[in-house]
């Protein structure tokens, strides 16, 4: 008999104020666990020079955003400081 598990992931939300090292405990958990994978958000905020598009985030313009709203295309979103931010 071939028996099926449950292959459902967890989602995990780290949250908190901005510059508290979200990034840094997110991703070192994510350097030591192997099944542990990190989203990209989206953003219509302008990219700092720093900042690699699809690594940081994914910079788009606001009808862009716009449309992946309708589609239902973004499980949250958000305006911050007059810009847009969602999780795909």
């Amino acid at each position: 008999m071939n028996e099926t598990k449950d292959r459902h992931g967890k989602i995990v939300i780290v949250s908190g104020p901005s510059g508290v090292g979200k990034s840094t405990i997110c991703k070192e958990v994510a350097k030591r666990l192997n099944n542990v994978y990190l989203s990209v958000s989206v953003t219509t905020r302008p990219r700092s020079k720093a900042e690699a598009d699809g690594r940081d985030y994914w910079f788009i313009s606001e009808d862009e955003f716009k449309q992946r709203i309708y589609k239902g295309l973004l499980l949250e979103h958000a305006e911050v400081f007059g810009h847009l931010y969602g999780t795909p």
